[in-house]
């Protein structure tokens, strides 16, 4: 472990202004403890580590944007999109680094996408939706399936032959759920 330097002497260490210091450690990006007097402590290795991890690269290591954290809770928020997440590979502290949090953003907008793209092309469809279709088809084929005694019960109590009493039951069934091998025609 090496020696904690104040605020200030970080700040000239890292070439920033003291007061950008005094807000990283407000905004969760620089770990720090409060000294014997009130002053702002800071382990060098570890600070740097944390910056590097939680501020913007393109930001010259002074400030970082797009990334709300929930200190202690282990969740981080991508703003605009509504989604939090367990921080895995967080800190401690559950703050992800701004380029971790920019990887699951993609992630997510490319999972999204894809979901979109999916609907649209009909490869996902609306649960609900199948279900009720589902529901009419069967509904359908066993009505049609009830109504066979119905308009063969008189042909068949005239038919002497077993054999000509099936072939009548299946010609009638065949004609409801559609023939046995598949065909070009009754292919989706």
């Amino acid at each position: 472990m090496t020696a904690k330097i104040s605020a200030r002497a970080y700040a000239q260490r890292r070439g920033v202004d003291p007061k950008t210091v005094r807000q990283a450690i407000t905004e969760g990006r620089c770990p720090a403890q409060r000294g014997a007097g009130g002053a702002w402590l800071i382990d060098p290795a570890e600070a740097d580590a944390a910056w590097r991890d939680r501020t913007h690269p393109g930001h010259g290591g002074k400030r970082e944007r797009g990334k709300i954290s929930v200190p202690g809770a282990g969740l981080a928020v991508d703003p605009g999109q509504g989604l939090a997440h367990p921080a895995a590979g967080a800190e401690d502290d559950g703050v992800l680094g701004f380029l971790e949090s920019t990887k699951r953003l993609q992630h997510y907008k490319a999972a999204l996408a894809q979901i979109k793209f999916q609907i649209e092309t009909g490869e996902l469809v609306d649960k609900a939706e199948w279900g009720r279709e589902i529901f009419k088809t069967y509904r359908a084929i066993r009505d049609k399936l009830l109504n066979i005694p119905d308009r063969v019960s008189a042909i068949l109590a005239a038919e002497a032959r077993p054999d000509h009493v099936r072939a009548l039951l299946v010609r009638e069934i065949e004609r409801i759920i559609g023939p046995a091998e598949p065909t070009q025609e009754n292919l989706p």
